[in-house]
């Protein structure tokens, strides 16, 4: 019986975090906007844009690739349940 409850409040923790990282993913999706927008509405060199631009798709393919995980991590649980 102890282990059941064990179990439980680790899946709870467990769904806690996934849908922290569903967050975090979501307000970095609003900083990707952002940051794209002000880099080629103040940027004036185009080899600085390209460089940077490259950079903050970069930081968003992560972001994604964390969310992925999660996602994963989410089926399983449930599948496992």
């Amino acid at each position: 019986m102890k282990a059941c409850f064990s179990k439980k409040r680790h899946l709870s923790d467990l769904n806690k975090i996934i849908v922290a990282i569903h967050t975090q993913e979501s307000h970095g999706d609003d900083i990707y906007l952002n940051a794209i927008h002000e880099l080629f509405k103040n940027e004036k060199n185009a080899i600085e844009v390209i460089k940077w631009k490259d950079i903050i798709e970069n930081l968003e393919q992560a972001m994604d690739k964390f969310e992925n995980t999660a996602n994963t991590v989410e089926n399983i649980n449930i599948k496992a349940s």
